[in-house]
């Protein structure tokens, strides 16, 4: 019948487990490019954010912090490599795209730990959580964010 439960935990993912966190990554997937490009319209401090990314990797003092650089850096930095008629609007899209499934995948391995087999209905909740998916839709990487608080 194989090991027990704490055992399989504790040495490596087992055969279940690793199909549940396939399954949460893909739908992380789906939901990444369902709602790419989704809001047009960004934040009213997405220009802000991402002035201070090019500021700072043109080694300039930035004029303002409206938010730790990190961000603004990496969007700009994406910016840079994705082109089009908007990048940094593009840029923004791209990298919530790609840090949602993430998240949501650390997420589920968390709640996998804390709750036990109860995990697979939260990280359910959480996925399809609207406020979740309305900020999934900003050009800004506020969903994963969210998910990790």
């Amino acid at each position: 019948m194989g090991q027990p439960a704490e055992c399989r935990l504790a040495g490596g993912v087992g055969r279940f487990e690793g199909i549940w966190v396939a399954a949460i990554a893909a739908l992380g997937v789906c939901q990444s490019m369902m709602f790419f490009g989704y809001k047009q319209m960004p934040v009213p401090d997405f220009p802000a954010i991402i002035q201070t990314g090019h500021e700072l990797l043109s080694l300039k003092m930035p004029t303002s912090f409206t938010r730790a650089p990190v961000v603004g850096m990496l969007q700009a930095t994406l910016s840079h490599v994705v082109g089009g008629p908007h990048p940094d609007l593009t840029a923004g899209w791209l990298l919530s795209a790609l840090v949602h499934p993430c998240s949501l995948v650390l997420f589920a391995l968390l709640a996998r730990r804390i709750v036990g087999a109860a995990a697979i209905w939260l990280t359910l909740i959480v996925a399809v959580n609207p406020y979740l998916l309305r900020v999934l839709a900003e050009p800004l990487i506020e969903a994963p964010l969210l998910s990790a608080y």
